[in-house]
């Protein structure tokens, strides 16, 4: 398989130039026609603007969240995770390195090399199940014989022997550069060589100026002829006594009439520091970074450190996404699914909304516009979200349109209140029964009330006739509010026998039984 020959271990006793893994960066090294020094995809690393620029791309991009999504019958498009594209970009697109790992080396080969490669391992149904880096150095692009479809040519070796092998292009990620014929990328290194062999050999100068005295390059001068021998041990005795770094500035003492002539020109004269702070701006051009995200801050001041980071995550940071994003999608999706919207995107909000007090005016705006929900606001914080009330839109009620406040509309007619509806009168037939229940319940009460008093009365031995008399007297009275409230009279009350009044049920009885209707 094509992975074996790419991943499999090399077996050291193998000749380095028999190896394409190493023949082919030696291929492409060249010597720059201004400075004379060879720039390749490796040394250009030893330059450190060129290191940071491809840092950021590859740890910016591959620090952002990607997710893939699906289109809403109703529109928009929702976060669908259950995917195996999903699991390759968040987790593990193959067994040797994580998610972030591959989205990095991806980006730092893209631009370094104008090529990124990966390998899609797909099952017996097509699906993706692997994505495996592919250095480019290995890799030419080529037609297929009958010129209608790109191939990619993959070398490698198995057991000391070279291999090619090919990869369709639908089974190959191939995320590029700039490009002039819309299939192969421009490599910023052979682009940009004759900036970045200025920038090496400015270090290789300044490490020889360093190592070899910073001040005492000239000549000496000796008023009479000298033999090799004495020259080369006067050249030896003066480069170990002033030669390096930590022997700059000696005083040198002459003899035998010998004297200094300075031929070099000081570096602070050759503004030296000048040509390499625009040797800085010069490799930024080339990746469109902004040079305060290397640290050269020269331009940089608070009050547009925070524009200038908006500029890199627009100007620097999209485009590349935008390519990754187009290529993943075509590349790992089916035609079904690309056609029933399915689509791969990078979540760069956080870079764009600034600082804590920014973000928050940019919160409260979209909520209470209705254009996001709080659960939607949290989410862009990192928070959980609240449970199904904060997917809720929330509107201004008092906004309104301009033509309705030059001429505002007529206020509609308060509705017509309702006409009373007449209430139907229910006749409602007198329970007798129940008129009775109520008259004997009534008279008991206060027959009750009577009989208490009586019984109190004999207990103490007092209740002689007068005491009778007296007590026929509050019976008349209690009963009195019966006879009103029902209508009745109760005839016999003053013929009433004291051993009557010691019985209520006695006492009630005998009053109900002559009990007539009022006159």
């Amino acid at each position: 398989m094509i992975l074996d020959k790419i991943f499999a271990n090399r077996d050291t006793s193998i000749s380095k130039t028999a190896d394409p893994f190493f023949w082919y960066p030696n291929l492409f090294r060249q010597k720059t026609a201004s400075s004379g020094a060879k720039v390749s995809e490796e040394t250009a690393y030893q330059i450190s603007a060129y290191y940071a620029c491809v840092r950021n791309l590859a740890e910016d991009t591959s620090s952002l969240p990607i997710a893939t999504y699906r289109k809403l019958d109703t529109g928009g498009k929702e976060k669908d995770e259950t995917t195996d594209v999903h699991r390759l970009l968040n987790r593990t697109p193959n067994p040797l390195m994580s998610a972030r790992k591959f989205r990095a080396s991806m980006m730092t080969n893209a631009p370094t090399w104008g090529n990124a490669y990966a390998e899609i391992v797909r099952d017996n149904r097509g699906r993706p199940q692997q994505l495996w880096l592919i250095h480019p150095s290995r890799v030419v692009i080529e037609l297929s014989e009958d010129g209608m479809e790109i191939q990619y040519k993959v070398s490698g070796t198995i057991d000391g022997t070279q291999t090619q092998s090919i990869i369709p292009a639908k089974d190959m990620i191939h995320l590029t550069g700039l490009s002039s014929n819309g299939i192969e990328g421009i490599s910023v290194v052979q682009a940009g060589a004759e900036s970045l062999g200025i920038s090496i050999a400015e270090q290789e100068y300044t490490g020889s100026f360093l190592g070899n005295g910073a001040a005492m390059s000239g000549v000496l001068t000796h008023p009479k002829s000298l033999k090799s021998d004495a020259l080369n041990r006067l050249r030896e005795s003066w480069g170990s006594a002033f030669k390096g770094a930590a022997n700059a500035g000696k005083p040198a003492i002459l003899e035998e009439g010998m004297t200094w002539t300075q031929l070099s020109i000081p570096q602070r004269d050759a503004q030296f520091l000048e040509q390499r702070m625009f040797g800085i701006n010069e490799i930024c051009r080339w990746f469109r970074m902004p040079p305060h995200k290397i640290q050269h801050l020269v331009d940089a001041t608070y009050s547009n450190i925070e524009s200038q980071d908006r500029q890199y995550a627009y100007d620097t940071l999209m485009p590349w996404l935008v390519r990754f994003e187009d290529e993943l999608a075509l590349k790992l999706f089916s035609p079904q699914e690309l056609n029933r919207g399915m689509t791969i995107s990078h979540s760069i909000e956080n870079r764009l909304r600034g600082d804590m007090a920014a973000r928050a005016q940019y919160a409260n705006t979209m909520l209470f516009n209705g254009s996001i929900t709080i659960n939607e606001a949290r989410e862009m914080e990192g928070l959980n979200p609240i449970g199904p009330e904060g997917d809720v839109h929330f509107i201004q009620s008092a906004m309104t349109t301009v033509d309705m406040i030059i001429d505002p509309p007529e206020p509609p007619a308060p509705p017509a209140p309702p006409e009373p509806e007449e209430e139907e009168v229910e006749e409602v037939e007198e329970d007798d029964d129940a008129q009775t229940q109520a008259l004997a319940i009534t008279t008991r009460a206060a027959c009750n009330r009577v009989v208490r008093k009586t019984l109190k009365v004999q207990e103490r031995g007092k209740d002689d006739a007068d005491f009778i008399k007296s007590q026929v007297i509050y019976l008349a009275q209690e009963i009195k509010p019966v006879q009103e409230a029902f209508g009745v009279t109760f005839s016999n009350i003053e013929n009433m026998t004291a051993d009557k009044l010691y019985d209520v049920d006695a006492l009630t009885e005998l009053l109900l039984q002559h009990a007539r209707p009022a006159q």
